[in-house]
């Protein structure tokens, strides 16, 4: 850094000090060469600033994200944020695998690929449900399928989500999808056991009759 004021550069730069007790202070230091009459360098100029408060607002904030990002990972939701004006978004990781789909090095997802991976029968149904999000401000929380792009597997999704707005009106749409298809497959083989049932009741009120 004082060989970059030797040739006259400016910059401002962070820097973690060590103090004479051994504890550390986060300071961004601000240098520029100092300079003659004859405009020859003859020294260099830096100023201090203790921000060592906003760097461990910072290092909250990363650990913060951290445990959120742990969490949904761990409850196998994927998150969303969906850009109205472009209609891509940004997207975690999961949300690819979960669609069968190559993941993104920048994890933006175009609308209209994930919009190709919904079950034709439920696609309309989502779609409005967006539609009623984005215009009346209401909850998204629609249950639909969706045919994996690897292997064509048929899978049960649940959405949450809601719009962000500003006073042109709304600008993103965020939230979560959880895969529920082993939830839709002990409803249905309940379901089935319940018809099984309630036919054998039947049955043998028949032959009792």
């Amino acid at each position: 850094k004082l060989e970059n004021r030797k040739i006259g550069l400016s910059e401002s730069y962070e820097a973690c000090l060590a103090r004479k007790d051994g504890s550390h202070l986060w300071v961004l230091i601000s240098a520029s060469p100092m300079r003659d009459n004859q405009e020859r360098i003859i020294g260099s100029f830096a100023m201090f600033t203790d921000i060592s408060a906003r760097k461990l607002a910072e290092e909250e904030l990363r650990r913060s994200e951290e445990r959120l990002s742990m969490a949904i990972k761990l409850a196998g939701l994927c998150t969303w944020d969906i850009d109205l004006a472009s209609g891509d978004a940004i997207v975690s990781e999961s949300h690819f695998e979960m669609l069968g789909l190559p993941k993104a090095g920048d994890q933006i997802m175009p609308f209209s690929q994930w919009e190709s991976r919904v079950h034709p029968d439920d696609l309309t149904k989502v779609l409005r449900a967006m539609e009623d999000a984005r215009t009346k401000g209401s909850f998204y929380a629609p249950e639909y399928r969706i045919i994996r792009a690897d292997n064509q597997e048929i899978r049960w999704m649940i959405d949450f989500g809601q719009c962000a707005y500003d006073k042109s009106g709304a600008l993103h749409f965020m939230g979560m999808t959880l895969d529920v298809t082993e939830r839709k497959i002990a409803e249905q083989k309940l379901h089935e056991s319940e018809e099984r049932y309630r036919t054998a009741i039947e049955s043998a009120s028949d032959g009792i009759a």
